[in-house]
């Protein structure tokens, strides 16, 4: 998500503001989290690949030529689908699902 702070409040935002480059925490479920002062989305979707994910779900970025499933009236280039907001039942998640399933890899 572009433009949105770290809102922890412990010693891992302090690290992070002290000056650090990378920051990595653990939740206390086990959850990992990276913070990179450096990089943005396409250091990010690098790190992803390296983590062998089959997707990555990218929220914001309109502007970014990524293709994209659109919710709503928003206006955006490479829209591969659009989805009214009240329009959310099984099928458009399979239908959804089927969608990003065939795209190549590159997409």
């Amino acid at each position: 998500m572009p433009h949105h702070s770290f809102k922890d409040e412990g010693d891992t935002k302090r690290h992070f503001d002290a000056g650090a480059d990378v920051v990595v925490g653990v939740a206390k479920d086990q959850v990992q989290f990276k913070v990179e002062r450096e990089g943005g989305l396409e250091s990010a979707l690098k790190e992803l690949r390296f983590s062998r994910v089959d997707f990555a779900i990218v929220e914001g970025f309109k502007r970014c030529d990524l293709p994209k499933i659109v919710l709503g009236e928003i206006e955006v280039s490479n829209c591969l689908f659009r989805v009214e907001k009240s329009h959310f039942d099984d099928d458009l998640v399979k239908k959804l699902t089927d969608i990003i399933l065939s795209l190549d890899d590159t997409d």
